[in-house]
């Protein structure tokens, strides 16, 4: 039996201008996996973690907050059907969101970029993304057996 790669590629991004953006917050769960093949462990999960800066979609009829992949069983990746118009980037971790960051004299906070998946819904601040021409995006590619 022949075994299948199946390569999978997340995608950051920011403004280069950031022309008429603002912050919208969503009441949402996350699952940075959905979508994901659900008979593949994926061994590096900090892959599927939601990061400050990852390109996402409202997935599930608007219930959960996923990250945008692209997924191919080849090299071949085309990377404008997860970075286009309706997506979004995220804005703030939930360092930032839920339990404030105040850094005090005695303990050190240190600041995590991570949105943590949850069921049950949570705010997490985004940016809608309206113009794909004022975003440099970057990526990483990872195979869904390994997490490499």
């Amino acid at each position: 039996m022949a075994v299948t790669t199946h390569k999978y590629r997340k995608y950051k991004a920011q403004f280069k201008t950031a022309y008429l953006q603002r912050e919208i917050v969503e009441t949402i769960a996350v699952d940075g996996d959905a979508g994901l093949e659900a008979d593949y462990t994926v061994a590096n999960t900090v892959d599927l973690t939601l990061h400050v800066g990852d390109v996402v979609k409202i997935a599930n009829n608007k219930l959960s907050l996923a990250l945008a992949y692209h997924a191919s069983a080849d090299a071949s990746i085309d990377d404008s059907d997860a970075v286009k118009e309706g997506n979004y980037i995220v804005a703030q971790s939930d360092m930032t969101m839920e339990y404030g960051h105040v850094p005090v004299e005695y303990r050190d906070y240190k600041y995590e970029n991570n949105v943590a998946d949850t069921a049950s819904a949570k705010k997490v601040a985004l940016f809608k993304i309206t113009n794909v021409d004022d975003l440099i995006v970057t990526h990483t590619s990872f195979d869904a057996t390994t997490g490499e």
